[in-house]
């Protein structure tokens, strides 16, 4: 599963560029769908850690001096090589000091999962990847029978489906297909929602568009009738009548990926998932991974503990749900199929180098084109995409440099996956 950018001048360039933008995401920590900053928080000892991941982005960032674009491999290497010798000393010693404060761990990631679980209903899925070595573990149950969680078994893995759907959007770019800067009412001459917003504003959430999944009426009529299969149009309506900000700003909201899973249907002539089947989960491998469409079998994916909506049944009803998260967050998938998508992303099977460095993009907000510039735990700086939906919570990341990286499911709102992947990350580096 090891998997990289395809060359040393692409590695150095998404190090730059998370080095660069990075920095801010010490003083942030908060999910995206909280509609605050997109920053996975960083834990405990906080202080001590972000002092230590100082140091971490400049050994993992690489290079400190100017690298002009005419420089070649051996000049690039070169003030890599001397960027980690300038480094290496305090990260010893700082990491030295952050074992004294618990960001350390002895614990295999198999207990770590198994005390984050503890008596909670439903559980945990975790595959964590370091030095090329993979360890999977499922804790828990998987449905109020007890009828256990396994590596397999599929999980609604809610905003996640972003980075899918912005790797398609991307696609379409590599075709000449579309701009990211043309606007949305190009490809959808009869949009009524954000027309004039560029497709890379709709990306990068900076349309200034309302998000449909914050207006009370929405989960009213979800929880009315549970059965119900709700259009992307419907979804649209419930926020047709409310002003659209000024775009530019960052404000996180569900409706941009609502419209852009309509671009992708539009242009490719089909379904959302067959567009996903298509150009992603055919092409990797992906065999457990689908946007669910009307009356779509979904008997193998774990049911999920919310209060108020679900206590674990087996048969519990989510059309309303799946349909109305749809592109934005409808989603269903596993460890490994996620890990392989993520490996294949920044291996280059999906997208060019070039909308891959458009994608990476992140500025000084956090949020790039469908994924999160990430500090997971002291020594983990890369790339993620969290997810959460009733019953469910996800996060999946990658550090591009050296290929490691981690994706935990839950099926218990009580059990956050963010919480629990420095956690993980940690217990990988101490087996």
């Amino acid at each position: 599963m090891q998997a990289g950018p395809r060359d040393l001048d692409s590695r150095l360039s998404l190090s730059r560029r998370l080095e660069t933008n990075g920095f801010h995401a010490l003083l942030m920590g908060d999910h995206p769908d909280s509609g605050a900053s997109p920053w996975p928080a960083l834990g405990a000892a906080a202080a001590v850690t972000q002092t230590l991941q100082l140091g971490t982005y400049v050994l993992q960032a690489g290079v400190r001096e100017p690298v002009h674009a005419s420089s070649d491999a051996a000049t690039l290497e070169s003030k890599y090589m001397k960027a980690k010798k300038r480094v290496l000393a305090l990260l010893i010693a700082l990491t030295s000091l952050a074992s004294g404060c618990g960001l350390t761990t002895n614990q295999t990631p198999e207990e770590v999962t198994e005390a984050f679980v503890g008596n909670n209903d439903g559980g945990a899925i975790v595959l964590v990847q370091h030095d090329g070595e993979v360890t999977r573990t499922a804790v828990g149950d998987a449905n109020a029978d007890g009828d256990p969680l396994t590596i397999e078994t599929p999980m609604r893995v809610g905003s996640i489906s972003k980075t899918f759907v912005a790797t398609m959007v991307l696609q379409l770019v590599d075709e000449g297909l579309v701009d990211l800067d043309e606007p949305l009412g190009t490809y959808l001459p009869r949009a009524t929602t954000g027309s004039s917003v560029s497709i890379r504003q709709l990306l990068s959430h900076r349309s200034g568009i309302a998000s449909y999944t914050v207006q009370p009426s929405l989960l009213e009529d979800v929880m009315a009738d549970r059965a119900r299969s709700f259009t992307p149009e419907q979804i649209l309506g419930y926020v047709a009548d409310l002003p659209q900000e000024t775009p530019g700003e960052y404000a996180y909201s569900n409706t941009n990926y609502i419209l852009l899973g309509q671009v992708i249907e539009q242009l490719d002539g089909t379904d959302l998932n067959q567009s996903l089947q298509t150009r992603i989960a055919e092409p990797l491998g992906l065999d457990s991974t689908l946007f669910p469409t009307a009356g779509a079998a979904t008997e193998t994916v774990a049911s999920g503990w919310s209060p108020g909506f679900s206590e674990g049944q087996a048969d519990a009803e989510y059309e309303a749900l799946d349909s109305g998260a749809w592109a934005a967050g409808a989603l269903i998938s596993t460890v490994d199929d996620l890990a392989a998508f993520l490996h294949g992303l920044f291996a280059g099977d999906l997208i060019t180098d070039a909308s891959l460095e458009q994608m990476t993009d992140t500025g000084l907000d956090g949020y790039g084109l469908g994924i999160v510039a990430a500090v997971l735990g002291p020594r983990f700086v890369g790339f993620s995409h969290g997810g959460a939906t009733l019953g469910y919570r996800s996060t999946m990341a990658i550090q591009p440099l050296s290929g490691d990286s981690v994706v935990i499911l839950t099926n218990n709102d009580d059990l956050s996956a963010d919480d629990l992947a420095p956690k993980i990350l940690e217990a990988s580096r101490a087996g």
